[in-house]
């Protein structure tokens, strides 16, 4: 993870809009969703916006696997939506922080997944080798302790849930506490804003 120093007010900022999110998912999600369900986030709009190594806040909306029990009571299913810092399109193999914690064994190796590619002339888009249609926003995690992010469990009527109250209906999987790790890959189709 990479530490990145800000301001009390900017991560208050970053902090209140996901309250704001919250507060008003019910439209955000009506309102921003194409006719397929996905929000309007192109890789063009990406690769305008994004240059290699800025970093970048993401409020995201991810469907959650749910079990039959949670299909059958949310039929439109549930989203996890969630705000985190990134830094975009880095190398980290090639950072002398990240070459350091390879050899003292501090950091994990960090390996570009089989199924996914670069896509030529982007140091942050990478897509699916046979689906091109999927596109990924390829970036190194931030541990910045000024901005605690978070997430929280919505349905499509803007209802919100801790997971807590919903654990028995979701997949084993979406319980689990993730290991941190040095970079992400996030679905362009999932992102809300990213500022």
């Amino acid at each position: 993870m990479i530490t990145f120093p800000m301001g009390t007010n900017q991560s208050k900022i970053m902090n209140n809009k996901l309250k704001t999110i919250k507060s008003n998912i019910k439209t955000i999600l009506g309102g921003l969703r194409d006719a397929k369900g996905f929000f309007a986030f192109k890789p063009e709009d990406i690769e305008n916006n994004c240059q290699a190594g800025q970093f970048r806040t993401v409020y995201m909306a991810r469907p959650l696997k749910l079990k039959k029990a949670g299909k059958e009571r949310f039929p439109k299913g549930l989203e996890k939506v969630s705000a985190f810092q990134v830094q975009v399109g880095i190398e980290y193999e090639k950072k002398a922080k990240v070459i350091e914690g390879r050899k003292n064994g501090s950091l994990p190796k960090a390996t570009r997944p089989d199924w996914a590619e670069y896509v030529n002339g982007s140091d942050c888009l990478m897509r699916h080798k046979t689906d091109h249609s999927r596109v990924y926003l390829a970036a190194g995690m931030v541990d910045n302790p000024a901005f605690k992010g978070g997430s929280f469990i919505t349905d499509r009527e803007g209802n919100t849930f801790e997971l807590e109250s919903i654990k028995e209906l979701v997949l084993a999987s979406e319980l689990e506490t993730k290991a941190q790790r040095p970079w992400t890959r996030i679905d362009i189709k999932n992102i809300i804003e990213l500022v």
